[in-house]
């Protein structure tokens, strides 16, 4: 039943199965649109996560947590419940 085809005018259930297409194509394309701009997101955290500048950020901050672990001693370390 192509209904896009036909010379005669729409029937009844044409008309009802074009809405319909026309409802699920553009509620398609609005899902579309939402589901790149979340990759979109995505791909931005992880550059951003795995930039030079993110990456120093890092390694310095665990420097600094070693280095506060190191004067506490034996209070600072893993299975150390407060």
């Amino acid at each position: 039943m192509a209904f896009w085809h036909s010379k005669a005018p729409p029937q009844r259930d044409e008309k009802i199965d074009l809405a319909n297409f026309l409802a699920v194509a553009i509620f398609n394309d609005g899902f579309h649109i939402q589901r790149d701009d979340s990759r979109i997101k995505q791909a931005e955290i992880r550059h951003a996560s795995s930039s030079k500048e993110e990456r120093t950020a890092r390694r310095q901050a665990l420097a600094s947590q070693q280095a506060i672990c190191e004067e506490e001693g034996v209070l600072c370390g893993p299975g150390i419940v407060d």
